[in-house]
């Protein structure tokens, strides 16, 4: 009743919201003040990319569920965190359980089925995944998060066309966040639109510098930062970028797996082997997919040695543990 109370002021006021405000209008299904924060603190932090903030919000999301346990967003965003935790650190829940839970106690929750489907992808279930997706899509096409989730499994499975138009209405809907236009960089080169993977270049760039005034501890900001400099050419300011990562984070493996794209995209290609090997020591296998179809690493596809390591992995084996 409240929700459709406050929907109906702000028609009536023609009130235009900042998607972080919609958001939290739209935010519902649980009665208790201490989990809505709660889940309103993840939130900030959702999508940094880095092991520590995914912890973070997967304790906070844990804690909403642990005080309202019909809290169906709550469960939502455990699953979320539970499958990138598996991806970045190879071992994990896969969110499986937890997304189930969310659709469980409420089948038209549209970030529930965006969950399910980033779940899905992680089990190498893509058709299933894609499903998921595409209803989460039909239930909210303005939400934030179902259109970033989307977009990061259209881009693993190299459906380039799809992941631009998610990601793109993505960067759209929250002016804050970087990871979208970080991310789509990849797809225009894909499709070699290189004049579109530039632009979306700087203004990835610009996000990441406001987000790095903001925290300059923002160690995404600063491992995503350094591939993009890279892709702009600026080699000083990406290695530099770099070494304030690995200084800040040095065990962050997605941040090591980009500084493979750093050195990649800079034609250091033994280093951004180097780098590649030790990253994907730590990660789950699956994220040879990712790596494959990474353009990113496009110097290093002919190169013996990069060769060698995604055959290994593709195996089942892990990389040399003496890397770097």
């Amino acid at each position: 009743m409240q929700d459709e109370i406050t929907h109906t002021i702000i028609e009536q006021l023609k009130i235009k919201l900042l998607p972080e405000e919609k958001a939290a209008v739209e935010l519902r299904g649980t009665s208790n003040a201490e989990a809505y924060q709660l889940l309103l603190m993840a939130r900030h932090y959702r999508y940094s990319n880095t092991i520590a903030d995914t912890r973070l919000v997967l304790r906070l999301a844990q804690r909403a569920v642990d005080i309202d346990g019909n809290y169906a967003e709550a469960w939502a965003l455990v699953a979320t965190c539970q499958i990138a935790l598996q991806e970045m650190t190879g071992s994990g829940d896969t969110g499986l359980m937890a997304s189930e839970r969310a659709l469980e106690l409420d089948g038209n929750l549209a970030t529930a089925h965006a969950a399910r489907g980033r779940v899905l992808c992680g089990m190498g279930r893509y058709e299933e995944a894609l499903a998921a997706h595409r209803e989460s899509l039909r239930l909210d096409p303005e939400s934030y998060e179902v259109r970033f989730l989307i977009g990061r499994t259209c881009t693993e499975m190299g459906r380039a066309e799809e992941a631009i138009a998610h990601h793109e209405k993505a960067a759209t809907l929250s002016e804050n966040d970087f990871m979208p236009l970080a991310l789509v960089i990849q797809s225009y080169k894909d499709l070699g639109k290189g004049s579109e993977a530039a632009d979306a270049s700087r203004r990835a760039l610009a996000r990441i510098e406001k987000a790095i005034v903001r925290r300059p501890d923002d160690t995404s900001a600063l491992y995503h930062g350094s591939s993009v400099l890279a892709e702009l050419g600026e080699k000083d300011r990406a290695i530099e970028w770099a070494n304030r990562a690995m200084l800040l984070a040095p065990d962050e493996a997605r941040g090591i797996y980009l500084l493979a794209c750093t050195f990649s995209l800079l034609g250091e290609t033994d280093r951004a082997i180097e780098f590649l090997e030790h990253a994907l020591r730590s990660m789950h296998p699956r994220f040879v997919v990712w790596a494959k179809n990474d353009s990113d690493l496009a110097s290093l596809r002919d190169k013996p040695r990069y060769i060698e390591l995604i055959q290994h992995l593709e195996n089942g084996g892990k990389p040399d543990s003496n890397a770097l």
